[in-house]
């Protein structure tokens, strides 16, 4: 069962956290992201085929989406495919 967002155990530590702590926290998440940009590529691509799709379920989209074989060969080839205009 999912709890609401502002009942979640990591917000309320958080929450705690000094300006420095955060502030660490921040540049930690830069540089992790800087160093990975394959975490925005599939970011962007699961947002794509969200939009063009609009699933009812977005976890089921999600699992199965994130599942398939072939994602990083998707992934790659919508990196180059503009989003289709209606």
């Amino acid at each position: 069962m999912n709890r609401p967002i502002h009942n979640h155990p990591e917000l309320e530590t958080f929450a705690t956290l000094s300006s420095a702590e955060i502030h660490a926290l921040q540049i930690g998440n830069e540089k992790y992201l800087r160093a990975h940009p394959e975490v925005s590529q599939l970011t962007s691509y699961f947002l794509k085929r969200v939009l063009l799709e609009n699933p009812k379920d977005i976890s089921s989209f999600a699992s199965k989406l994130f599942s398939d074989a072939a994602l990083k060969e998707k992934v790659l080839l919508s990196l180059s495919t503009p989003i289709p205009k209606e």
